[in-house]
């Protein structure tokens, strides 16, 4: 191609640039680790800046809990950006996202405990699907603010207008909003790099061949997600602290249904503490054992570069929670040599921000 076409092309897309600039997106996203090691070895290693994530599953399997752990670490990456928790259930519960390590300042007045978070997280229940909306439309559109995490919870909880003025509830209405919030925040998000969780629920049904699992919205709304993970309770509890047996942990079953970046179909175990929540440490020791990572010889199990052997899986992950730096290492390492895909643009680094907050809290 001669140079004067080159030029010309150019001249072109500076034009372009000029008058459509609001339009044009850079292709500049990132993936960034979430913290949570067994989702992160699942997708690929990280989340893709830009995105939009669909957490679904039973009730108590973990949605929320996951969510939360994700961008109480989001915002230690992105400590001056915005965080909007849209609670359409309206009974977030404080001491719980304390535990899963969104920060707050805790005061007592009159006494009741009050809650202010630390960093820029915002708390806002709708009474409306429109309300929530407008409210988007304002963040995205009317004020230059850094916003960085969309929180939805839960998509079945919203309630539209038309369904107050006629008193019935409509599936096909909800599906039609469901997928209008897609359209309406897929190139929003993409412009701020920002990220949107939706947590769904997953409802027992029934067709032609007998009961099945089917989710609110179904297919119409299947397209709106670059991630789509399931959650399913397990049957087994363990226990993991040896200092406390009533503290005991229930394994919630994580697959990925839907990966625009890396592929479907992986599946995990995530290991939440009935008092320490979604431990970061936790859930990096259980998945190496679970891996194969942490050798095991008969009862005894053994770290890469550690040379004592500690007796049971108990003991095992309770001295790795006393020892966290030899985890995180272990976690680039095996996220770039076995998960990442090569040329990734994925900030492992990014690690140990998360880790140095967990290890301190």
């Amino acid at each position: 191609m001669a140079d004067t076409e080159i030029n010309e092309i150019k001249l072109f897309l500076d034009k372009l640039k000029k008058k459509y600039s609001k339009e044009i997106v850079e292709a500049n996203h990132a993936f960034i680790p979430t913290g949570v090691f067994p989702l992160d070895v699942a997708i690929g290693g990280g989340i893709r800046e830009g995105t939009s994530i669909e957490i679904a599953g039973a009730e108590g399997s973990g949605k929320t809990t996951l969510t939360i752990r994700i961008i109480a670490n989001l915002m230690r990456v992105y400590p001056d950006d915005i965080f909007v928790y849209f609670d359409f259930e309206h009974v977030f519960d404080w001491e719980w996202a304390i535990t899963n390590g969104i920060e707050c300042i805790v005061t007592e007045k009159n006494g009741l405990k009050q809650y202010e978070p630390k960093g820029n997280f915002v708390l806002i229940s709708p009474t409306t699907g429109e309300t929530m909306f407008k409210i988007l439309e304002d963040l995205f559109d009317k004020n230059d603010v850094n916003v960085r995490g969309i929180i939805i919870d839960s998509l079945p909880a919203i309630m539209f207008e038309d369904e107050l003025l006629t008193k019935t509830s409509s599936i096909a209405l909800g599906s039609r909003a469901n997928s209008k919030l897609a359209k309406f925040m897929s190139s929003r998000l993409s412009k701020k790099g920002a990220f949107m969780f939706v947590i769904n629920q997953v409802r027992d049904g029934m067709d032609m061949y007998g009961p099945k699992l089917v989710k609110p919205g179904g297919h119409a709304i299947k397209h709106m997600y670059s991630y789509q993970v399931e959650l399913k309770k397990s049957n087994k509890d363990t226990n993991i602290d040896l200092k406390d047996f009533s503290n005991t942990v229930y394994v919630s079953e994580l697959k990925v249904t839907k990966n625009k970046f890396y592929g479907e179909g992986y599946k995990n175990s995530l290991y939440i503490s009935r008092v320490d929540g979604l431990s970061l440490i936790n859930n990096i020791a259980n998945t190496f054992i679970d891996l194969g990572v942490i050798k095991r010889s008969g009862p005894y199990y053994q770290l890469d570069g550690v040379e004592e052997k500690i007796l049971g899986r108990e003991n095992t992950v309770q001295y790795l929670k006393e020892h966290p730096d030899l985890l995180v290492e272990q976690y680039k390492q095996y996220i770039k040599k076995y998960v990442m895909k090569p040329g990734t643009p994925l900030l492992l680094e990014k690690c140990d921000i998360i880790f140095n907050s967990e290890t301190k809290s």
